[in-house]
């Protein structure tokens, strides 16, 4: 049974910039990880945003979505009303 991993923007700037001090775990997880990674558009947009001072760091996020290795299975208008259902149940969560 294949296991799809939810990644974040900390792991993904972590695995891209050599110099975070996450680096070398973040190769190493995602080394041993089977691809596709699931994310969202925010995750992408924040991630870019992130590594815009780093050489050519936007434009190998943008190759890992378009080679397959990152996708977007997630839809928010189709998702709206379980999102809407957990808002209401966690509003009142810190």
């Amino acid at each position: 049974m294949q296991q799809n991993l939810l990644i974040d923007a900390g792991p993904l700037v972590a695995f891209m910039d050599r110099r975070d001090q996450f680096h070398p775990w973040a190769k190493e997880v995602l080394a041993t990880t089977q691809m596709p990674l699931l994310t969202c558009e925010a995750v992408l947009s924040e991630t870019c945003f992130l590594l815009r001072q780093y050489p050519r760091g936007q434009d190998e996020v943008m190759a890992l979505l378009q080679n397959g290795l990152i996708q977007i299975p997630f839809r928010l208008e189709e998702e709206a009303s379980a999102i809407a259902t957990l808002i209401n149940r966690y509003h009142s969560v810190p």
